[in-house]
């Protein structure tokens, strides 16, 4: 079972994911209650199928920015599937960025629209780092596709006490699960 002072680290990094406004309290709860025992990775499938498609997303778009004329239909669909999937999952901060640019460029102002992409870009990034931290995701390159992928485990007791320090978290499938154990929030385990 894993140690007081670990669960309580692991609810106030918890916490500060809705604190920060990062993610939504409401929305990631609702979430938790879909997973079971038929699917006990349901939390880690919809993180890794959010960062997975968000960064097509937002490369879609910024490609279809530097197109000569504007592919404003593409850049359209995307950030409507960006604002969509970031709401679904709770991704507060991100929905937010997402609803900022698609007022910007429907009202047709390219320079706050072109501001808003790189804040959603940065926005995205402290997402995944953020992830990486609190939820214990690592980030990999698919040799293959050089596509993003994300790498969710269990964390030893060893690298939650790293994670502390803010690092993105590498790990491989034959890490050990002791630290963690019931009674530890679902969005943890």
């Amino acid at each position: 079972m894993a140690s007081t002072p670990l669960r309580q680290q692991l609810s106030i990094m918890r916490q500060s994911l809705f604190d920060e406004g990062i993610l939504d309290h409401d929305q990631v709860s609702y979430l938790e209650t879909l997973e079971n025992e038929d699917d006990p990775d349901f939390i880690e499938n919809i993180f890794t199928l959010f960062l997975r498609d968000s960064t097509k997303y937002i490369d879609s778009i910024e490609k279809a920015l530097e197109t000569t004329p504007i592919d404003y239909p593409v850049m359209d669909i995307m950030m409507y599937r960006l604002k969509g999937s970031s709401a679904s999952l709770g991704a507060s901060k991100i929905n937010g960025e997402t609803n900022t640019l698609r007022k910007n460029f429907h009202d047709g102002d390219m320079e706050s629209g072109k501001a808003s992409l790189q804040k959603l870009k940065a926005e995205h990034a402290n997402f995944k780092e953020k992830l990486a931290v609190y939820v214990g995701t690592g980030f990999a390159e698919d040799e293959e596709d050089e596509e993003m992928m994300v790498v969710f485990c269990r964390l030893p007791l060893s690298v939650l006490k790293e994670a502390t320090l803010r690092l993105p978290i590498a790990c491989s499938d034959g890490l050990p699960t002791s630290a963690l154990a019931s009674g530890v929030p679902a969005m943890f385990r």
